[in-house]
């Protein structure tokens, strides 16, 4: 039950509230700013994620109410350090399962082709991940770009790896800017998974460097009413985005388990119905499906 409230909060408050402000930027880029399509782009990361990952723990826990363990499926992905390890992090049974099936297989077969082989392995891999979603021009883009990120990624891992070890102030760094880097590639190849076309892929890309936008929009212009959102509410949100994504933490480290389960009862069932009025009382009244219902 834990586990399923902990997907409520995720889907009803999180990412059903998200969805405004992101529907109404990505269906009319034209009229909004290149900051404010700059929100857009990274709130439907964060809209994604909670609604994805709260469908899975929804799922997880009513199996666990019939004594079935599910897998996990995501392992905080948007503090990967780069992106191989960011793939291995989201929607891991997907991944897992088309490397065991697919990856593997084509790189064994290529292997005598060496780099070249791994590299086409790689991209064929991702290729298809994007395919799975639906086959259309976006989403076999969306897997291309994320393979040309892994081929160079694994690539240059050796490399990178060296030169940090011969400069250790910079590699005291990496620790935030892998992670910092590998969430803005993907915000990128997230605004092409979440377009209609290419072409308007393209022209959201476009518009979000100032000065390629509508000439009559300020392009540092943040207009919090036509973004259908209000300053509070969106930092309500993403405060509880970050309660969240630490409780994922916690949920796997059994000492913070233990310490929780040590709580007095009457603290940790308050905690619950707290959480319940929270959620009932910021829910977003209509009706948003789960975003990977329609793959």
């Amino acid at each position: 039950l834990r586990r399923i409230l902990l997907g409520l909060v995720k889907k009803l408050v999180i990412a059903d509230r998200l969805a405004v402000l992101v529907d109404g930027v990505h269906a009319r880029p034209g009229s909004f700013s290149s900051l404010e399509l700059v929100l857009g782009a990274y709130l439907f990361a964060v809209q994604l994620y909670a609604d994805f990952s709260g469908v899975t723990d929804i799922a997880i826990g009513i199996g666990q109410l019939f004594g079935i363990k599910g897998p996990e499926n995501f392992d905080l992905p948007f503090l990967s350090r780069n992106v191989q390890e960011y793939w291995r992090r989201w929607h891991m049974s997907l991944t897992s399962w088309l490397v065991d099936y697919l990856f593997t297989p084509l790189r064994m077969a290529l292997r005598n082709l060496g780099s070249l082989g791994l590299g086409l392995a790689i991209l064929v891999n991702m290729l298809a991940i994007g395919l799975w979603h639906g086959v259309t021009w976006t989403y076999a883009l969306f897997g291309l770009l994320n393979g040309v990120y892994m081929v160079a990624s694994v690539f240059t891992s050796k490399r990178r790896d060296a030169f940090f070890d011969s400069h250790p102030a910079l590699a005291r760094l990496r620790v935030v800017t892998g992670p910092v880097t590998t969430f803005h590639l993907v915000v990128l190849s997230l605004v092409v998974f979440r377009a209609e076309s290419v072409a308007s892929a393209a022209a959201y890309l476009a518009r979000l460097v100032p000065g390629l936008g509508s000439p009559e929009v300020p392009p540092l212009r943040l207009d919090f009413r036509l973004l259908q959102v209000s300053p509070k509410g969106l930092l309500v949100v993403l405060g509880l985005y970050a309660t969240t994504e630490f409780v994922n933490w916690a949920m796997h480290r059994p000492e913070w388990e233990r310490r929780f389960e040590g709580a007095p009862r009457a603290y940790r069932w308050g905690l619950y119905y707290a959480t319940i009025l929270l959620t009932l009382a910021l829910s977003h009244l209509g009706e948003q499906k789960f975003i990977y219902a329609q793959f």
